[in-house]
């Protein structure tokens, strides 16, 4: 009797808190279509387009962004390791 009574009430519960997601799905929609749309970004002048594509070829910019967000992803996965190392005395601070 309890059991069906709590599930009832977790049924309720669960039924009203997605009425209360799907009412503010509904607000924040009508809200975004009120909106204007974004407008288009202008297009960079010719000259720089060639001066882009000749530093991109000698120094390459793309991969100096992966190799240094490589070595910061690293960095920070070592300072949470040697946290725990230090806690056990692997290391000395």
């Amino acid at each position: 009797m309890l059991n069906s009574i709590l599930d009832i009430f977790v049924r309720g519960m669960v039924a009203l808190v997605n009425a209360v997601l799907g009412a503010f799905a509904t607000a924040i929609n009508a809200v975004m279509a009120i909106l204007p749309s974004m407008p288009n970004l202008p297009s960079l002048p010719t000259p720089f387009v060639t001066a882009e594509s000749w530093v991109a070829w000698f120094f390459p910019v793309g991969t100096v962004i992966d190799v240094l967000g490589t070595v910061l992803a690293l960095w920070l996965v070592w300072n949470v390791i040697a946290i725990a190392l230090r806690w056990g005395k692997g290391i000395s601070a």
